[in-house]
């Protein structure tokens, strides 16, 4: 980190400690459900009646590519569903940081997608109902970090939370 000095100079400081990042997918989607519940919790209460209506059509969409077995189809749905809540998301550092963590989790097909896909469309359809109920961030980060796969075990635990 580079500081003026009073004199006009500049001086450089070093920090001592080091980070070292884990390539390790288990670290990679914790942190991904994690920044992906935060993300959509900030943007759910910008939702509009247009919005809800595109992601529950994207949604549709998906469960229909899975009911024909088009798995690349039903990858890009469930991108372009997440996509509508990044887009209401208001902070963009925390988005830069999603899409940063996101990118190694990406599949480059369809058959690395390990997931129970009649369960991602009801998860999707429970998130829709929960904005439209109008839910707390709380609860909508809890569903969206269950769904990213991880659950309560990624859940940062605040004091007095049960």
């Amino acid at each position: 980190m580079t500081r003026r000095t009073s004199r006009g100079g500049s001086r450089t400081r070093r920090h001592s400690w080091h980070l070292e990042l884990t390539t390790d997918p288990a670290n990679v989607q914790e942190a991904v459900a994690i920044l992906e519940g935060a993300a959509a919790a900030l943007a759910a209460p910008l939702f509009t009646t247009d919005d809800i209506a595109e992601v529950r059509a994207v949604n549709h969409q998906m469960a229909a590519e899975l009911g024909a077995h088009d798995y690349e189809g039903a990858v890009e749905s469930a991108a372009r569903f997440h996509a509508v809540f990044r887009r209401k998301c208001p902070n963009q550092h925390l988005l830069a940081l999603l899409r940063d963590e996101s990118r190694s989790l990406e599949p480059r097909s369809a058959s690395e997608v390990a997931c129970a896909p009649g369960a991602t469309v009801e998860a999707h359809e429970q998130l829709v109902a929960l904005i439209e109920a109008g839910a707390g961030s709380r609860a909508i980060e809890r569903h969206v970090r269950e769904h990213c796969g991880t659950g309560d075990l990624c859940m940062i635990r605040r004091p007095g939370d049960g």
